[in-house]
């Protein structure tokens, strides 16, 4: 089995010492998480409120900083904690966390910018801003609302010209029924009036008519009266 040469083999002395950065590392990352359980000290404004797929936002914590040495951004709460990224606002670097992703991207006062935000970016944000004196926590929720809402409203407007050109076709509807019932009147009106005429002018006729079949009839008797006088 091949073996390092003593001059590249760690020492115990060096490894003793990454022991003890690991073990202050995930120290101090418990201590971050049990003071993200308390209440928050302040609040996080997110700018838009209710942003959109696609959008950029920005969550802009409302507290100073002038004294802050770093801001740990982290997402989700109890068992679902998953730290982001640990700011540093002296020389403005941050450290990616396991929930970091490209989006992610920490600005000056330790505001944090998520860009094109997707609706998985949606859940609970929070920041724990550490002093030398003391250590202060912000909470702020992200709603983000998908891309077919805004169709939706383009189409209740589409609703409210089509629910006018419905209202234009019903007057005219009501306009047309209105026409045609006169129409039916008036001709009901005409048609009562000539059969009345008729009904008049028909003893009349009859009459006439009778006068004509009488002088027929004295037309075929007078040959044979002129016959007979022969």
């Amino acid at each position: 089995m091949a073996t390092l040469p003593k001059h590249k083999q760690p020492s115990e002395r060096r490894t003793s010492r990454l022991i003890w950065l690991l073990t202050a590392h995930l120290v101090s990352s418990y201590l971050m998480f049990i003071e993200a359980q308390k209440m928050p000290d302040f609040t996080i404004v997110v700018t838009p409120r209710f942003p959109t797929e696609g959008q950029n936002v920005e969550m802009v914590p409302q507290k100073p900083t002038n004294e802050t040495q770093s801001c740990l951004w982290y997402r989700g709460e109890n068992i679902t904690y998953i730290q982001i990224l640990l700011y540093y606002p002296m020389n403005n670097t941050f450290e990616p966390q396991r929930g970091y992703h490209s989006g992610h991207v920490p600005l000056k006062d330790c505001v944090l910018t998520i860009r094109n935000v997707s609706y998985l970016d949606m859940g609970l944000y929070g920041i724990i801003m550490k002093s030398p004196t003391k250590s202060l926590t912000g909470e702020a929720f992200l709603s983000v609302t998908r891309e077919d809402v805004p169709t939706k409203k383009k189409k209740k407007a589409l609703g409210a010209g089509i629910i006018a050109g419905i209202s234009a076709g019903c007057l005219v509807g009501i306009l047309m029924v209105i026409g045609l019932v006169a129409y039916q009147t008036r001709g009901t009106t005409f048609r009562s009036a000539t059969t009345t005429q008729q009904a008049t002018s028909s003893p009349t006729q009859d009459t006439s008519a009778n006068k004509d079949a009488n002088q027929t009839t004295a037309s075929n008797q007078n040959p044979d009266a002129e016959g007979n006088k022969i």
